[in-house]
């Protein structure tokens, strides 16, 4: 990174994830204030994660982050869209323009810094959804070689804590695809409070190591749009790469949640688990 960048400056698009915290990490050892990043708040993401990720990166670890507060254009722009492909085009090219326009008004930079991983080279797919910052600078992809795993205990080397390197997986669409039809506030508030709760109860009961991944889904009840229903959704940690099936939670667990989300989200008329196995990682189109 230093031998690329020399004197020059460097841009690097942070999504909130593992890879690009810790390819942001490693530059910032390397370049120091030569390193500017740049995180895009889409309104989409889970419980106090925007916070969480500028608390961290920004305060903590003193690396130059530029927070882009574009919730309400996100919300705007997906009103009255229902189709998850839909959701998925608007949010990639809001996401492109957006960053296109931060870094145009943050002046001159000599190489742009992606966090690519091996897994990422070998989906052709989810690579080409990715935002591009700049076209017509050198590109540097420190992590490319590795996979996700790798990156992890990169990260753990670099000192990052457990709560940053265990972070569940999250896809670029946040929350948007898992909600079934239009995304509104109120829905998107819903989801992501049973989600905090889902996830807070598979902690307690000593299940967040064995679990790879744990979400809900939300959908509305038919004939009645003020009432919703909540899908929950776990994969088991050893699964996650080939096959992957439905994590063996205790009844009393799925009991407590449902108790809980009933309780706290009056919105909510019936909660259901996700038994359905799917091929890859979690094999869903809405995580």
């Amino acid at each position: 990174i230093r031998r690329v960048v020399g004197k020059g400056r460097a841009v690097c698009a942070m999504t909130g994830g593992l890879s690009s915290g810790v390819t942001a990490l490693l530059a910032r050892r390397a370049l120091g204030g030569q390193l500017q990043c740049v995180f895009i708040d889409t309104g989409l993401m889970r419980e106090r994660e925007g916070a969480n990720f500028l608390a961290y990166y920004r305060d903590q670890l003193g690396i130059s982050v530029t927070h882009v507060q574009a919730q309400e254009k996100f919300l705007e722009a997906l009103r009255g869209v229902e189709s998850s492909l839909e959701k998925r085009r608007i949010i990639g090219e809001l996401l492109q323009s957006t960053l296109t326009e931060t870094v145009a008004g943050l002046g001159d930079f000599d190489v742009v810094l992606r966090s690519t991983t091996c897994d990422d080279v070998l989906s052709e797919r989810d690579l080409s959804r990715r935002p591009r910052i700049r076209a017509d600078l050198p590109v540097i992809e420190p992590l490319r070689e590795l996979f996700k795993d790798e990156v992890r205990r990169a990260g753990e080397f670099l000192g990052m804590p457990q709560e940053v390197l265990q972070r569940q997986t999250f896809p670029g669409s946040g929350l948007a695809l898992r909600i079934l039809g239009e995304v509104t506030p109120a829905r998107l508030q819903a989801v992501r409070a049973c989600e905090q709760i889902f996830s807070e109860e598979v902690a307690a009961a000593g299940q967040g190591k064995r679990v790879w991944q744990s979400f809900a889904l939300l959908s509305a009840m038919p004939g009645d749009d003020a009432r919703v229903m909540i899908v929950l959704r776990a994969v088991n940690a050893g699964e996650a790469s080939q096959q992957a099936y439905a994590a063996r939670l205790s009844y009393d667990l799925l009991e407590q949640v449902t108790t809980r989300i009933l309780r706290e989200r009056p919105e909510v008329a019936r909660v259901v688990y996700d038994l359905t196995p799917a091929a890859g990682k979690g094999g869903v189109e809405w995580q």
